[in-house]
């Protein structure tokens, strides 16, 4: 699997922010939003992607990708599952037991 991230911030931030934080990405772009986004997503084959906005999950959508919402911003549940978020998990921390599950089944 590849770590494709995807940001509406300044991409050399995202990178900076990524390094401080000891998280390694394979591939970082910055500057999109929502469907922009999905382009991105679509060029690399994502079938997965992660956010916490209704346009991370527009973004999913626009590349076929499954939506994977945790709320860790101002944006509710409700909301997030309101613009097609196909999992809801309440911790980023969840995310990797999803994902180990999601690839076995």
């Amino acid at each position: 699997a590849r770590i494709i991230v995807v940001t509406a911030k300044h991409g050399p931030i995202a990178e900076r922010v990524l390094t401080v934080a000891g998280l390694d990405a394979d591939v970082v772009v910055g500057e999109a939003f929502a469907e922009a986004k999905g382009a991105v997503l679509l060029d690399h084959q994502a079938s997965v992607y992660v956010g916490d906005h209704p346009g991370d999950m527009r973004a999913a959508q626009v590349a076929g990708a499954v939506a994977v919402a945790v709320p860790s911003g101002p944006t509710s549940v409700v909301e997030l599952e309101a613009a097609g978020a196909d999992v809801v998990l309440t911790d980023l921390r969840q995310f990797s037991p999803w994902l180990h599950q999601h690839l076995d089944s």
